[in-house]
């Protein structure tokens, strides 16, 4: 079966080539570029972000590692400078007990616990106490020396521990930016989608031009019905207007003068 497929491959390729000459591959790597771009644009943005944050998940064991290791040298430094310390008071004390025993050398014998020790045991014993001094003071240096090497390898991977944290730390803050940009585009987009019906805007103008219409004409009738006389005489109106064309007479004399009136008929 195998066999079948890479000689139905290379024999796809063989006639590719005859056909197309030597552009066939490029037209092949041009034709898999696309399809690779295709099927990107296929993936939905939501996948994609909840790819990006399991990636970021996926960060989470070597932070830890690195936590642990940084939490270790740290244990290791604590416990060598305890150690040095308490090798250092020792050899103080050392110095100190080597300081006493060097000053009564040439003064005497010692009385001690009704003991007497003479110069050349206090020779000896302040010999080998030097010999055992020496030898601490060394195993001291190669242990600061050590300090200062774990200390430097501890400051170091800190350094890069402070580094990978920030590092996450930004990522996380930007795949939420990149959420908060998806929910307002496709709030946008939803908005942008939701197309009002002019068919029901139309109707809705024609019901309230109706129902203006409507109203324009029964209050017209109530006008008509209002105008026309139905046997009563109306007394007020007639003041009113009577009222009105005498004053309109009064102003009249007033600025042209009162007419004078032919009482003996026809002008000749």
């Amino acid at each position: 079966m195998i066999r079948k497929a890479l000689l139905g491959t290379a024999l796809t390729l063989g006639l590719g080539a005859l056909a197309f000459g030597t552009d066939f591959f490029t037209f092949a790597k041009t034709a898999a570029q696309e399809a690779q771009t295709g099927l990107r644009d296929a993936v939905p943005v939501s996948f994609e972000i909840k790819a990006a944050r399991q990636k970021l998940t996926e960060l989470d064991p070597a932070v830890s590692a690195a936590k642990r290791v940084v939490a270790e040298q740290q244990i290791a430094v604590e416990r060598l400078q305890s150690d040095i310390d308490r090798r250092t008071a020792a050899l103080d004390e050392q110095a100190r007990e080597m300081a006493f025993l060097r000053d009564k050398i040439g003064s005497g014998e010692l009385h001690y616990a009704g003991r007497t020790i003479g110069e050349s045991d206090m020779k000896r014993d302040l010999a080998a106490r030097l010999t055992t001094y020496e030898t601490a003071q060394t195993t001291l240096g190669h242990k600061q020396a050590l300090l200062e090497a774990q200390r430097q390898t501890l400051a170091a991977n800190e350094r890069k521990l402070d580094a990978m944290l920030s590092a996450r730390g930004q990522l996380e803050v930007q795949i939420e930016q990149l959420e908060a940009k998806h929910q307002m585009v496709q709030a946008r987009e939803t908005i942008a989608g939701v197309e009002i019906d002019d068919t029901a805007l139309s109707d809705t103008r024609e019901l309230i031009q109706r129902i203006d219409d409507e109203l324009s004409v029964r209050e017209r009738m109530l006008d008509e019905d209002g105008s026309t006389w139905n046997g009563s005489v109306p007394v007020s109106e007639i003041v009113k207007e009577g009222a009105a064309a005498e004053d309109a007479a009064a102003r009249y004399d007033a600025l042209f003068g009162a007419p004078t009136k032919n009482l003996g008929g026809d002008e000749a």
